[in-house]
């Protein structure tokens, strides 16, 4: 798939359609069986918190996102004194297990911790891609504020409600197959419309064949 500097590119899809396995190749939990798959050097794949960062504090798992960019040293601490100033967080937040903390504070410090060591690409396969922390303010303002400087951005998400407001555009994924690849809000308006119609099947495949005809391939290279 072909992505641009700046550019922010929604995968619409369900667990059904192929989410998972996408999500599994592009993180590098599963390897392809056939052909490959190329992550530019330097992204970022902010996942949701796996069961052993659960038991961590807060501030081990903003350490953790750094170090994805071999941050390390001096450059750590400060990576980690910024997340923290930016939030505002306090040592008994900073200093506490992340499941006993609110996941909106804890979304929001991964988010301020992933864009604040600067990656190339970041990659949100988590409940980041559907929840409020990119919606609004401060999370909205830092992540535009990351892809004016050209940082890029791949978001999953099986629904629309943030991908429109995100990402410049949209590839829909349904039953394992692309069936569109257009600008944010008109994958929008196209999804909302065959949602409307789940209970007319004649309907659905009648937009299924109209998407296939207007379909043109997402364009495949390497980062």
């Amino acid at each position: 798939m072909y992505m641009v500097e700046g550019e922010s590119v929604g995968i619409l899809a369900s667990t059904t359609d192929g989410s998972t396995l996408l999500t599994d190749l592009v993180s590098g939990n599963l390897a392809p069986d056939t052909g490959a798959v190329f992550i530019r050097p330097g992204s970022c794949i902010l996942g949701a918190p796996t069961t052993s960062e659960l038991k961590l504090s807060l501030e081990e798992v903003i350490q953790r996102l750094a170090m994805t960019q071999e941050v390390n040293g001096r450059a750590l601490k400060k990576a980690v004194a910024r997340t923290v100033r930016q939030i505002g967080l306090e040592d008994d937040h900073l200093f506490t297990r992340v499941s006993d903390l609110e996941p909106a504070i804890v979304e929001l410090a991964r988010l301020s911790a992933a864009l604040n060591t600067s990656p190339s690409l970041l990659i949100a396969v988590s409940s980041i891609a559907s929840g409020n922390v990119l919606l609004t303010d401060p999370g909205k303002a830092w992540y535009e504020r990351y892809l004016s400087r050209r940082g890029s951005c791949l978001m999953f998400a099986s629904n629309t409600r943030t991908l429109v407001r995100a990402c410049s555009r949209i590839i829909w994924l349904y039953e394992g197959r692309v069936i569109m690849d257009r600008p944010a809000i008109e994958v929008h308006r196209e999804f909302v419309r065959f949602e409307a119609a789940k209970d007319d099947r004649m309907q659905q495949a009648q937009l299924l064949r109209r998407y296939a005809l207007e379909l043109v391939q997402p364009k495949i290279t390497t980062y």
